[in-house]
């Protein structure tokens, strides 16, 4: 034959199906087939570690929140309580003053007995002294001498 090229004869030509592999080793096979489809790239496997901890941080993050929210009540109220224990406080240690006008006896030069000299009397009745008090009748409500500069 003049287009047949030499060393090939009419069985070569037919189609002889493969050898059959044994069941074990199609079914390996089959397995590395499925671990291949469902392998990702190191890129997939990247992000998908990347989405997993930014959950957990967020997570984190949102339960530091609720502390400090919980923190910040605890410090609200225990501020509160210390204020009015404060407040108490200050009341009970206020001094409690009392006046009261006593006669200290007759004028030195008054003739009849009818003028008396009258003190006033401030009596502390509290658990401490009052610092700086000044009564009505210690106050001077014009000076003493005139005042040469005035700023007007």
């Amino acid at each position: 034959m003049v287009g047949e090229q030499e060393g090939q004869t009419q069985e070569s030509e037919e189609r002889h199906p493969p050898k059959r592999r044994s069941v074990i080793v199609r079914i390996f096979g089959a397995f590395k087939r499925y671990e291949n489809r469902r392998r990702k790239t190191q890129h997939q496997t990247n992000e998908l570690m990347m989405a997993r901890w930014t959950c957990v941080v967020g997570l984190f993050t949102g339960a530091l929140v609720l502390v400090g929210i919980v923190t910040a009540v605890i410090f609200w109220r225990q501020f509160n309580v210390m204020q009015g224990q404060m407040d108490v406080t200050i009341v009970q240690l206020k001094p409690k003053l009392s006046f009261e006008l006593k006669t200290a006896g007759p004028c030195p030069r008054s003739t009849n007995n009818e003028d008396t000299l009258i003190t006033p009397v401030w009596t502390n009745h509290g658990t401490t002294e009052a610092i700086d008090f000044q009564g009505w009748h210690q106050q001077r409500y014009f000076h003493a001498y005139p005042v040469d500069a005035y700023n007007y």
